[in-house]
């Protein structure tokens, strides 16, 4: 028979195949040659202390299915937050920022609106310059 790919087992090919899956896990569990992962870097800096929810919003996870995976997942915050029966399964979210862009799509590209985003100064100068056509035919 050939040496084609499958073949017949042999001993030396197991061996092989479990040193080298040794070799890989070794790797992956070294942190100096382990692929850095956002995961990885949230749990390394703890970055979720303050906002939780912000934290399994990014790294997109569900609301918990009980109140002792809500303790575990730290989302109580010491005890000032309660667990929400309503909210199991659902995906976190991270809320929208609110910049000049996503103002301007909310309430779209009306005199009104610019004026209010020139008024408040939400508007950085960079960027009415670049929209500075979008402001005059708007009417402003």
């Amino acid at each position: 028979r050939g040496r084609g790919k499958g073949g017949g087992g042999g001993g030396d090919d197991d061996a092989e195949f479990k040193k080298k899956m040794q070799e890989a896990m070794a790797k992956r569990n070294d942190p100096k040659t382990r692929p850095l992962t956002l995961k990885a870097l949230i749990r390394t800096v703890h970055s979720g202390k303050k906002n939780p929810e912000a934290v399994c919003g990014v790294l997109r996870k569900r609301y918990p299915e009980t109140e002792e995976q809500f303790k575990e997942m730290l989302l109580d915050c010491d005890g000032k937050k309660e667990f929400d029966p309503n909210r199991c399964g659902e995906k976190f979210r991270i809320p929208v920022p609110k910049t000049w862009e996503t103002q301007l799509s909310e309430k779209g590209n009306t005199a009104a609106v610019w004026e209010d985003l020139i008024k408040t100064r939400a508007l950085p100068f960079m960027a009415m310059l670049r929209n500075l056509r979008n402001v005059i035919m708007a009417g402003v």
